[in-house]
């Protein structure tokens, strides 16, 4: 299993996205009568919110999955779960689209509670083991850590963007050494917390180099560059490489040292060369995965073709492992017996396997969007979509719409809603059946093209509002009628 935190018996759904995981939940009275076993490698949550509230949370591994969970207070207000984790972990809580971040460590014990202020609701949390839990949390709302400290758009002057992230930096570390001063058990955690502080400063220094319409080369002074070139030596901590936050400011330092080839045709290989070059150690691996991850989940064919590089040149056999399972996992959709046996229904209820919804259809394009009525950026897509319907309506162009909603009027009724009725197919998947694990969803929207044949040609095809997309239609189109004049 590929997830290193491995979480005993517990079903996540969330706002944007769901998935399955393994985790223990008791309400207060199970929780009386038989208590799950405390180790050091977990952390309890214990949930105090209103009777039936649902609350929202998720997480994000080290392979860099976004794990989501919905879970639901008993008739009391009470719920209890635990999660194994083998490090520090940083577990995300969300109402509507505020984040609250809560710190946990392995054998931490986390009380969730949920504030009310003037209309307003807030969560606030509570460890049994550190004082730090709600630090993040305090951060977030104060000067910003789950985005970073702000947006830089491109008419932003760059002196100003300086200024203000070097004040939010220096806002965090005041505050950290605020509870540095409560701090009575010598706790690790505030070094760890520091550690979080600088990746957070580092994604925020590099982001001018990639900002989309930002021109760096301009509006950036050499010793701003200068600066950040010294920073490189931060990015190669083997004891932060669990941090998502430290992964990503890899991530961040990787665009800004391929700044001159985004885009452009050598775009991956450059990446791919400075993530081995520039880093040592554990960080070196981090940014090998991280790149092949990204441009295999594009489609990339020279990630594909660096797979055997990657192989010798990364340490880590976790990351070998999961790469070679992505790769392994188109095919695995359409042709291994339970991808192609998972069962999905049409709006009448009808179900049908998988391998008869793709076979139905073999001798046209088709165009895979998977999706959900809760799903925001899912639903902004829908113009974009019935235009590129409406392009292609005389062509052999199919599309299907997936959904992982887990309530099938609430579905129906976003189909009516959104004009999609006659515009493509329709069905519903459950969350349990193996294509969703398969193709990997969440997170959603996703995008899958197949070609005549009925083979993937984008595994993670761009979006219908992204030109991208009707360019690979054009190919597969273009292709086949040269093989149609060729007989």
């Amino acid at each position: 299993m590929s997830n290193p935190f491995k979480i005993l018996l517990l079903l996540l759904l969330s706002i944007s996205c769901y998935n399955l995981a393994k985790g223990t939940v008791s309400s207060k009275k199970e929780h009386q009568e038989n208590t799950p076993r405390h180790g050091v490698d977990s952390v309890i949550i214990l949930f105090h919110l209103s009777p039936g509230e649902i609350a929202h949370f998720f997480y994000q591994d080290d392979y860099n999955d976004l794990f989501r969970a919905t879970q639901r207070t008993d008739d009391s207000g009470y719920l209890r779960m635990a999660l194994y984790i083998p490090h520090n972990l940083v577990i995300t809580f969300t109402n509507l689209m505020t984040v609250y971040p809560a710190l946990v460590i392995p054998g931490d014990s986390l009380i969730v509670r949920k504030l009310y202020q003037n209309d307003q609701t807030s969560y606030e949390f509570q460890s049994t083991k550190h004082i730090y839990a709600n630090f993040l949390n305090e951060l977030e709302k104060k000067y910003g850590f789950f985005y970073g400290s702000l947006q830089l758009s491109p008419d932003m002057n760059i002196e100003y963007y300086l200024k203000e992230i070097k004040n939010r930096n220096a806002q965090r570390l005041q505050l950290l050494r605020e509870y540095g001063r409560i701090d009575t058990t010598g706790s690790s955690l505030a070094s760890y917390l520091r550690k979080e502080i600088r990746s957070v400063y580092i994604m925020d220094f590099c982001a001018p180099y990639y900002t989309k319409n930002f021109n760096y080369r301009e509006k950036v002074p050499p010793e701003y560059t200068n600066e950040l070139g010294t920073l490189l030596n931060e990015l190669n901590c083997d004891t932060c490489v669990t941090s998502p936050k430290y992964r990503l400011a890899i991530r961040n330092y990787l665009l800004y040292l391929t700044r001159d080839s985004l885009s452009g045709n050598n775009e991956f290989t450059t990446m791919f060369r400075n993530a081995y070059s520039s880093f040592t150690g554990k960080s070196r691996d981090v940014a090998l995965f991280i790149t092949m991850k990204s441009y295999l989940e594009k489609d990339n064919s020279e990630a594909i073709s660096h797979l055997p590089y990657f192989d010798t040149k990364c340490v880590n056999t976790g990351y070998r492992r999961y790469i070679d399972s992505l790769v392994k996992r188109e095919s695995r959709a359409l042709d291994s017996t339970e991808g192609s046996n998972s069962m999905l229904s049409d709006l009448t209820g009808i179900t049908i396997p998988f391998k008869s919804i793709i076979s139905e259809q073999k001798g046209k394009i088709v165009l895979l969007d998977f999706w959900a009525s809760w799903c925001g950026p899912c639903r902004a897509e829908t113009p974009a979509m019935k235009a590129l319907i409406e392009k292609y309506q005389k062509e052999d162009l199919t599309v299907i719409f997936i959904s992982i909603d887990d309530n099938k009027d609430k579905w129906a009724t976003a189909v009516d809603q959104l004009g999609i009725k006659t515009a493509g197919k329709h069905y519903l998947l459950d969350s349990k059946q193996p294509l969703c694990r398969l193709v990997g969803i969440p997170p959603i929207p996703r995008y899958i093209l197949i070609d005549q044949s009925g083979r993937i040609t984008a595994f993670n095809a761009p979006r219908p509002s992204e030109s991208e997309l009707s360019l690979k239609i054009e190919k597969l189109l273009h292709n086949n009628s040269i093989k149609i004049t060729a007989k």
